[in-house]
């Protein structure tokens, strides 16, 4: 499965395209982008709007911003964040994005101080965490978030997590509990992640409270 690792050294100049097909004028980054009206990206402002964007919101593995350009339209007036490992797709956000705090580096050590945002986001991050690493990420994000996390992940009802379609799934009702979070999952419906049998399969929203 890829890993962090992979996301932190990938080049622009990578000619696999994750959404959609490629073209001469962009690439993996920008075309991430152009991914912003996604229907899956519904799901994460809904449950914004449910939790309230109070205490600003991170998004870690941010990407080239397509999630935070959503919010920023929804919650004009809200502090906004975000960080990444890739360092080019993070300078791509900064272009885009000019409001938001964006910061290269890992869920494993987030570069943000003790419970200084309200709610954290994760959109299909943790599933390139290998089990070794859950817990320290979780940690992370445990210590930073003051209020909430939203998690757009795969399901497995191991808790370390089990490779399936080449990413990991696991349990993180389980895991947000265990840190003292009250938990609502429900499977991703084809309609909010077409054309992918695995998201289809294997995703889900996770809405964790305090």
């Amino acid at each position: 499965p890829q890993d962090e690792r992979y996301w932190a050294e990938r080049a622009a100049t990578d000619p696999h395209f994750d959404w959609g097909e490629r073209n001469e004028q962009s690439n993996w980054i920008s075309q991430y982008w152009t991914s912003k009206d996604h229907p899956h990206r519904q799901l994460i402002l809904d449950a914004l709007t449910k939790v309230g964007p109070q205490g600003g919101i991170l998004e870690v593995g941010c990407g080239a911003g397509a999630n935070l350009a959503r919010i920023a339209e929804a919650f004009p007036e809200t502090q906004l964040a975000g960080v990444d490992v890739n360092a080019a797709a993070l300078a791509y956000a900064a272009e885009k994005l000019p409001k938001p705090v964006l910061k290269l580096g890992s869920v494993l050590k987030l570069p943000f101080p003790d419970k200084s945002l309200g709610t954290i986001i994760c959109d299909a991050v943790l599933l390139y965490v290998r089990p070794e690493d859950i817990n320290q990420a979780l940690s992370e994000i445990d210590r930073v978030a003051l209020r909430a996390v939203i998690l757009v992940e795969w399901f497995d009802k191991d808790e370390q997590g089990v490779v399936k379609d080449y990413h990991f799934a696991r349990n993180y009702t389980a895991l947000l509990c265990g840190l003292g979070f009250n938990v609502e999952m429900r499977k991703i419906k084809e309609e909010e992640w077409p054309n992918s049998q695995a998201w289809q399969k294997h995703g889900y929203l996770f809405v964790a409270n305090r």
